[in-house]
């Protein structure tokens, strides 16, 4: 239970109140098929769009798929690539970046919707029961096994076929020792045609606001140096086309950079200008 419910069931319960536990966090449906990929950061974007295409060739009628990024930021990014990329899926976003009432209005949206894909955070993954999602596509690692599951429990509802892709990077493989108990199935890499993500016309902040909260993100839960981790957001920058013209990432200011913890840092992956 979360710290606010604790509190209350103290203030309102017995004080020889029992708390039984009847929900088991490792307990996954076998009607859930479970598939995994371990993925450079070049490759990400590629394995995700080569997935929804797989979605839509395996579902007879259009996929209901639910993407989980690590940020808002990401998968505002991502809702906006999808959508210049023309898929005939419908785009849905729903991340703390937008307002509450366009939060319900999308997710009301995505509820009554037949088919399309979900840009979301960890906004969605807990809690809402949107009807008939095909597959979970988690992109990243989770922070654990128990929220690796509640994000899973967002497809097969109601006894329904249901499908998850947890897709992780290279520096996250630990992650999946935690799952070795779970029956996930290694997957291959489908070749499919890809639209050019990299020159693809998002506005220069978008791209610059996913690789800032994705350094944010890792530095927060992992236990990469700082380098490393910059050298890593490079390589997600470059994936995204936020480099510039120069090769060189989103620019941080010395404040920033002092902050976090990357000043004294002299790498390529490290562009730090003053305002």
């Amino acid at each position: 239970m979360t710290d606010s419910v604790n509190e209350l069931v103290h203030e309102i319960g017995r004080a020889e109140y029992t708390y039984v536990d009847v929900i088991h966090d490792d307990l996954v449906p076998e009607h859930i098929g479970q598939y995994f990929r371990v993925v450079p950061t070049e490759q990400m974007t590629q394995c995700l769009w080569a997935a929804v295409q797989a979605a839509k060739a395996r579902e007879a009628t259009p996929p209901k798929v639910v993407v989980i990024f690590m940020t808002g930021r990401i998968a505002a990014y991502y809702a906006d690539a999808f959508r210049k990329a023309g898929t005939d899926l419908a785009v849905f976003e729903i991340h703390a970046r937008r307002s509450q009432k366009q939060r319900t209005e999308e997710s009301d949206k995505f509820r009554a919707a037949e088919g399309g894909i979900l840009f979301t955070s960890d906004v969605s993954s807990r809690g809402l029961d949107y009807p008939g999602v095909t597959e979970v596509v988690q992109m990243g690692a989770p922070r654990s096994k128990e929220e690796y599951i509640h994000r899973l429990g967002r497809t097969g509802r109601a006894g329904q076929e249901g499908r998850g892709l947890l897709l992780v990077h290279e520096f996250e493989r630990g992650f999946l020792e935690q799952l070795k108990d779970l029956p996930l199935i290694e997957m291959q890499q489908e070749e499919v045609d890809m639209p050019d993500f990299i020159s693809m016309a998002i506005a220069k902040n978008v791209k610059a606001q996913a690789y800032y909260s994705r350094i944010n993100h890792v530095m927060r839960n992992s236990e990469l140096s700082a380098l490393d981790i910059m050298r890593e957001a490079k390589r997600f920058a470059a994936s995204i086309g936020a480099l510039d013209e120069e090769g060189r990432p989103p620019e941080i200011t010395p404040e920033n950079a002092a902050k976090m913890g990357v000043a004294e840092l002299d790498d390529p992956s490290v562009y730090i200008v003053a305002k």
